[in-house]
């Protein structure tokens, strides 16, 4: 018999757990990679490179991420999401709760996923856009040398960004909805 000690990240991880387990709300992560580990992941994510200025990119893509996150919010009636802003950092991190998971076990308990975009300057007019979710993450670490096909979400969300690019490049304002 083989007896497994968790490295310590993973006991910090089950410490975690456990107390959030005993206090009067659970909150169950839906994938299995921390947001910590998925910001190391940019590499692996999907791209595209649009031609205009980072400012232009940057504010396109929050539009297109909030665009994206209202559809979701919609299909799956039960989502509250925030989209924090680390512009310095070159990203954009879309975290969403949804309090009627199927994870939910009793009126308490909140599932989450995350959504990371992060926009890098190549030149004065050309941005590359990178997509991250937590399943992807999760995917990708499970299999490293399999590549990833992006999910209905992650198509969706590229396919506003380009629309958003579309607009700004022809110079026309972002609407609320698209």
């Amino acid at each position: 018999m083989h007896n497994h000690i968790p490295a310590k990240s993973s006991m910090k991880q089950i410490v975690v757990l456990l107390l959030l387990s005993c206090s009067c709300g659970v909150i169950f992560s839906s994938c299995a990679i921390p947001l910590s580990t998925a910001l190391t992941m940019k590499e692996y994510g999907v791209s595209r490179v649009y031609p205009l200025s980072f400012e232009q990119t940057y504010t396109t893509a929050r539009t297109a991420l909030r665009w994206a996150a209202e559809r979701t919010a919609l299909l799956r009636r039960a989502d509250v999401y925030t989209i924090e802003d680390y512009q310095e950092q070159g990203y954009l991190l879309k975290i969403t709760s949804d309090v009627n998971s199927f994870r939910s076990i009793n009126r308490n308990t909140t599932s989450f996923d995350y959504t990371i975009i992060w926009c890098d300057q190549i030149s004065p007019n050309e941005t590359k856009v990178t997509i991250m979710t937590c399943e992807m993450a999760s995917v990708i670490q499970r299999s490293p040398r399999f590549p990833f096909k992006p999910m209905d979400y992650v198509e969706d969300l590229q396919y506003l960004l380009d629309y958003g690019m579309k607009l700004t490049k022809d110079g026309k304002p972002l609407p609320i909805l698209p």
